[in-house]
């Protein structure tokens, strides 16, 4: 449900995120990049320090444009979603065996 499965999640979130990038106004080869690059430097720091949540707060000023996106993926449950694609992913592996 996450290893086999994980990387389309995260392709899934790269196209979602470049297509909002696209919507607010920037190039498709520009978002495209930005993406990139951005999914790169955070598995590399993901990668060294391997705590995500002290990472998320490293990153998220109070009151800033980060924290503004975060209220947004936790309104609209984010994390209940996470674990909703992780269990069926999960279900669907052990039916097949």
């Amino acid at each position: 449900g996450v290893a086999g499965s994980g990387p389309a999640y995260v392709f899934l979130f790269a196209e979602a995120l470049t297509s909002a990038a696209v919507a607010e106004g920037l190039p498709a080869d520009v978002a495209e990049r930005v993406v990139a690059q951005l999914l790169i430097g955070s598995a590399t720091l993901l990668d060294r320090d391997r705590d995500a949540t002290r990472l998320r707060v490293n990153v998220t000023s109070p009151g800033g444009t980060t924290a503004a996106g975060l209220a947004r993926f936790e309104a609209a449950g984010f994390e209940s979603i996470v674990a909703d694609v992780v269990r069926a992913a999960t279900r669907r592996s052990r039916e097949l065996g």
